[in-house]
């Protein structure tokens, strides 16, 4: 791309990694990246800068593969998921919006990001299942039993959103990472911690987050990578 987003990127690494066995963002690749520097390398190619969130994030910083400076914001309440990260993120002080991304989805690709940060346009969201966002498809680090339906907004061209997610041509449900969320978040993220939610679908139904459509071939983009596995399948469609 000639020019990139004037705003930062965020990688979300503060997650246990139990399903994995091991820290899943320093797991090597067949190409000889990291999980977390992939990533970390695709968001670089489309944000002005980079930033480690979670509880991990300074160790992270120091993992091979990476190529270039990265700072890091630790959590301030650890132990509270991806929501708790976010509220690191947009406390921080580093910017007035985030596309955040999660350290498991190593096959991000540019094209779906851009997606997130295109100026706003007219989308059709897909009827409602009563599991709400994410499905089946929504990050392992926000996973949960029963989603209730969310009221999220089509295309909205006068009202800048706080939030912006993907829906995936085909699936049921928008998904709830990666996301461009404004630090005029903040606000409503924090009530979230408090009363104890730590789901980051919930956090998009409460900012009405704008929903853009993609493409089906961009799907395989958003696959998480939790356990053996699903590292083994990525083998696969790397062709090693």
């Amino acid at each position: 791309m000639e020019e990139k987003w004037p705003h930062t990127g965020a990688v979300l690494v503060g997650g246990g990694s139990s399903r994995m066995g091991r820290p899943k963002q320093d797991i090597v690749l067949s190409d000889g990246q990291t999980m977390l520097g992939r990533v970390v390398g695709t968001l670089a190619g489309v944000c002005e800068h980079v930033v480690l969130v979670g509880v991990n994030a300074a160790e992270s910083t120091n993992l091979a593969g990476l190529d270039r400076p990265v700072r890091s914001v630790g959590d301030l309440r650890p132990g509270l998921g991806p929501l708790g990260g976010i509220e690191a993120l947009l406390a921080s002080g580093l910017d007035a919006e985030y596309l955040v991304c999660p350290c498991d989805v190593p096959m991000i690709n540019a094209r779906l990001l851009l997606k997130l940060i295109e100026p706003a346009q007219s989308c059709k969201l897909p009827s409602p299942s009563g599991r709400g966002v994410g499905g089946e498809g929504r990050s392992s680090m926000d996973r949960s039993p029963k989603v209730p339906e969310l009221r999220l907004r089509s295309g909205d061209t006068h009202t800048a959103p706080l939030a912006t997610i993907v829906h995936v041509e085909g699936r049921d449900e928008p998904e709830c990472l990666p996301a461009r969320i404004s630090v005029e978040a903040l606000a409503v993220v924090r009530e979230l911690l408090d009363s104890g939610e730590r789901a980051v679908w919930k956090l998009m139904e409460r900012l009405e987050a704008r929903v853009v459509n993609v493409p089906a071939d961009l799907g395989g983009g958003l696959a998480n990578i939790n356990t053996p596995e699903d590292l083994a399948g990525l083998g696969a469609i790397e062709g090693t």
